[in-house]
């Protein structure tokens, strides 16, 4: 971040780090969703582990997130 203090961006070179992150961005999902799903339900995992919790699908994704924001 330190970087935008001491130059200008130009317009192409900001557009060219969007797109690498959404590039990135989609390629992790696509990945990932493939642990996290199955073929017939892509929310499967979320709403097996709320019905084992007792808890919404959301509420379960909301778990799964935490797990990752703190690993």
């Amino acid at each position: 971040m330190d970087n935008f203090k001491n130059k200008d961006m130009i317009r192409e070179e900001f557009d060219e780090i969007i797109e690498s992150r959404v590039e990135k961005i989609k390629s992790t999902l696509i990945s990932k969703g493939k642990e996290y799903a199955t073929d017939k339900d892509v929310m499967h995992n979320f709403k097996r582990a709320g019905l084992i919790a007792g808890i919404t699908p959301e509420k379960a994704l909301y778990g799964f997130l935490l797990k990752h924001l703190t690993s």
